[in-house]
């Protein structure tokens, strides 16, 4: 955190803490989420939920962050019921992700599993359950699927509605370093992933990284 507010980093997750990270034009607030006792639980979803409802009162656009979900390469699904890890608990997050859609949230973005996983459309709202490893210095195999990452671009209006979205792909290489992954490997995962998990509420991911919602 120090580190964070040295760099004039705003951060989000603690417990009680409801960062408005922009007030005009548009009023925005970043919510996140984890499993840890100094975060704010996703296996709490009535609590989320409340917080989400709260922030949805004042703000215009309410944007959701959320650590959880197994971890590992076999972990690129997004599997119904609690997942866990090394013994933990680490979130239902279909049900999480829908509950707070239904409370107010207009973008889900996620992370912990460190590979890349599918994205939904629900209630015209993105959910983007991992994001897979963007950076880590001797830390991550860059080799596999923990290797394979990407950037996500989402422009919203200022109801929180959608208009557009892409999918800049990445790769570790060297000691852990991100560069543009000129061989786009992500755009193919995310789209296999999402037409699996999620049939006909997949987003739509084109040869250049265009997420669009799937068709009416």
């Amino acid at each position: 955190m120090a580190a964070l507010e040295g760099a004039g980093l705003a951060h989000t997750g603690l417990v009680d803490e409801l960062p408005r990270v922009q007030k005009r034009p548009v009023r925005v607030i970043v919510l996140g989420f984890g499993f840890y006792t100094t975060a704010e639980s996703l296996l709490d979803i009535p609590r989320a939920e409340e917080l989400v409802e709260k922030a949805d009162r004042w703000a215009d656009v309410v944007v959701v962050t959320f650590h959880g979900g197994a971890e590992g390469t076999d972990a690129t699904r997004v599997t119904r019921g609690m997942e866990t890890y090394l013994g933990e608990e680490r979130g239902d997050l279909r049900a999480f992700s829908h509950a707070v859609v239904d409370a107010g949230a207009d973008l889900l973005v996620g992370h912990g599993p460190h590979v890349l996983r599918g994205m939904e459309w629900y209630k015209e709202r993105l959910i983007a359950y991992s994001l897979g490893n963007f950076a880590g210095n001797h830390t991550f195999r860059i080799d596999g699927p923990g290797g394979v990452g990407g950037v996500l671009r989402v422009k919203l209006r200022g109801d929180g509605s959608w208009v557009k979205g892409t999918l800049a792909p990445t790769a570790l290489v060297g000691d852990g370093a991100p560069v543009p992954d000129l061989a786009e490997a992500a755009h193919g995962v995310v789209r296999e992933l999402s037409r699996k998990d999620f049939g006909p509420r997949a987003i739509q991911v084109s040869l250049t990284g265009k997420l669009s919602p799937p068709p009416a």
